[in-house]
């Protein structure tokens, strides 16, 4: 009875879910946990946003290489200018590339341009051309009316008659008068102004035909204009060189614009309604005409 009253005590201190449910072997569980997570990449099944960047599946393939460089650049290069029509160079050392061909545009441009293929030939041909084009200004063939050559003789004249007849108001003062010789001294300034600057050889042989005549009477005229006040003493020099001066500017005033005015274009003189009516008939008949012809030809005879 003692035994059995001992082994009561001890079950009876014993919980009941420990007897129902076992405990779990919480080292083993840990082990499989280690086990799994370490597992290579390689055998985890492809996920579904995986199979989306690769729908075939196939191993992704590597970039296509650049094909090399032709080993023979003569043949290249040859062959190259044969096919675009201009001509091969040779080769030119270059950094960082075995070599560059040189080509010439012999046909439009002139100039040369470097490449490696025909399709960089072809591209940098076509480059050149336009920029070529594009550079080029078209030229109307104009006739030229003036230049600077007259247009400053008149104005130098024009000046030096103006102080030639001032001076001559003077005259009760005679030749030692300030007022004189000061605009004396202004109009031997405008003649070396015209002669030294204005009417050089290099500007009288770009005037047009038409003005060079005049051109050369200006600077003949400038010249014996200037050494005459250059020597000037009497009040009676004084009054013919200002005549002179006024006369010869008018002169060439005169001369250079009826020739300048000849040489414009004429424009076309208006038309009137009895013309413009004459016209319109005779226009519109020869339509009339036109259509009656074209539409006998297309008639089928019979």
């Amino acid at each position: 009875m003692g035994f059995l009253s001992f082994l009561t005590s001890v079950a009876s201190r014993i919980p009941i879910e420990r007897v129902l449910f076992p405990p779990q072997d919480k080292i083993k569980a840990l082990e499989e946990f280690v086990t799994t997570s370490s597992a290579p990449e390689s055998t985890k099944p492809e996920t579904s946003e995986q199979k989306m960047g690769n729908p075939t599946g196939d191993p992704p393939k590597s970039p296509p290489e650049l094909a090399p460089l032709p080993t023979d650049p003569q043949t290249a290069g040859k062959s190259i200018a044969e096919e675009l029509g201009i001509r091969y160079d040779g080769v030119q050392p270059d950094i960082g590339m075995p070599f560059t061909m040189q080509f010439t545009d012999v046909a439009q441009t002139g100039s040369t341009f470097h490449a490696n293929t025909l399709a960089e030939a072809r591209t940098g041909l076509e480059d050149m051309r336009a920029k070529f084009e594009a550079a080029k200004t078209p030229q109307t063939p104009t006739e030229e009316v003036a230049t600077a050559c007259v247009p400053c003789a008149l104005g130098h004249f024009s000046t030096t008659a103006g102080l030639l007849n001032e001076a001559v108001r003077f005259k009760k003062d005679g030749m030692v008068s300030n007022e004189i010789l000061d605009r004396i001294a202004k109009c031997l300034q405008e003649q070396n102004a015209l002669e030294r600057v204005d009417l050089t050889p290099e500007k009288i042989l770009s005037a047009p035909d038409w003005e060079r005549g005049l051109v050369d009477q200006a600077l003949q005229q400038s010249r014996n204009l200037r050494h005459r006040l250059e020597t000037i003493e009497t009040i009676e020099e004084l009054e013919q060189a200002a005549a002179d001066a006024s006369e010869y500017y008018k002169k060439l005033h005169r001369e250079w614009w009826q020739l300048r005015l000849a040489k414009l274009p004429k424009p076309e003189p208006e038309m009137s309604m009895e013309e413009a009516k004459a016209l319109a008939a005779q226009t519109a008949a020869q339509e009339v005409e036109a259509r009656w012809h074209s539409q006998e030809e297309n008639t089928p005879q019979e």
